[in-house]
């Protein structure tokens, strides 16, 4: 791996990481500009290396450093009601690493990549709500998931912009 890279990721895990501190509590979930930034890696970085610094993320999270929302941390929050939405962005990025970069070279295709991984996200996180006892399915739905389809969707379309215009700026080829 070239340093340049190492460089990239490093500055997108502290990307997503500050993008996790901006909330607006509205439930159990908090609103964030998490999904932005992690949907941005995926823009600028590509799959693989946007998911080394979604997993870099998780891992300065789980080992004490306060980078989740609300400047939490440690393996409880991840254990916690927004856990699966921790882990869902990991998955997303794995998933999205294995789609051929044929289907998602326009903004058009990455914009329907997009909308399907924050499907699958959605689902983990409401999984991981029901499963761990937080609230029913239903419960999960209306908290989880109603109040950010259209603020997502926002973050989805910003990342896919300007991340499209910092990669040509700096000639990124992913």
């Amino acid at each position: 791996m070239k340093i340049k890279n190492l460089v990239f990721i490093a500055i997108m895990t502290a990307l997503i990481c500050v993008c996790s501190w901006v909330t607006l509590t509205i439930g159990p979930v908090p609103f964030t500009l998490q999904t932005f930034a992690v949907f941005l890696a995926f823009v600028i970085l590509g799959g693989r290396d946007a998911s080394i610094a979604i997993a870099l993320y998780i891992l300065l999270g789980i080992v004490g450093v306060p980078v989740f929302a609300g400047f939490k941390s440690g393996i409880g929050t991840i254990m916690g009601p927004t856990g699966g939405f921790i882990i869902g962005f990991l998955l997303i990025g794995l998933i999205y690493w294995a789609i051929p970069k044929k289907l998602k070279s326009s903004n058009i295709a990455k914009l329907i990549v997009f909308i399907v991984c924050n499907a699958i996200c959605y689902a983990a996180g409401v999984a991981w709500f029901v499963l761990f006892k937080y609230g029913t399915i239903e419960t999960a739905i209306s908290a989880c998931v109603i109040p950010f389809i259209v603020p997502d969707a926002l973050k989805i379309s910003l990342a896919v912009i300007i991340g499209g215009e910092v990669s040509r700026k700096l000639k990124l080829k992913n």
